[in-house]
């Protein structure tokens, strides 16, 4: 029997680290406004090619992306609680 050491909780990543910035240039964190325009942690990608980003089928949910903006990394935006 095999068991894993991986930890699932509510579908979020449990004892994670922040990456040292650039170190993964690659990587995209998609930000969605909700309906009040309060921006919401939405999902991570990873770039193909610099105009074709790539993230999992549940990222998009039911709705058509479109334009996004795009920034470099500019810290920990979010505060904890």
């Amino acid at each position: 029997m095999i068991f894993s050491a991986v930890t699932v909780h509510a579908g979020r990543i449990y004892e994670g680290k922040e990456a040292v910035p650039y170190s993964r240039p690659y990587m995209v964190l998609l930000d969605r406004a909700t309906t009040n325009n309060l921006k919401c942690k939405n999902c991570a990608g990873f770039l193909v090619r610099e105009d074709f980003v790539m993230t999992a089928a549940h990222c998009n949910g039911r709705s058509v992306m479109s334009a996004y903006l795009v920034r470099e990394y500019q810290g920990q935006i979010y505060e904890e609680i």
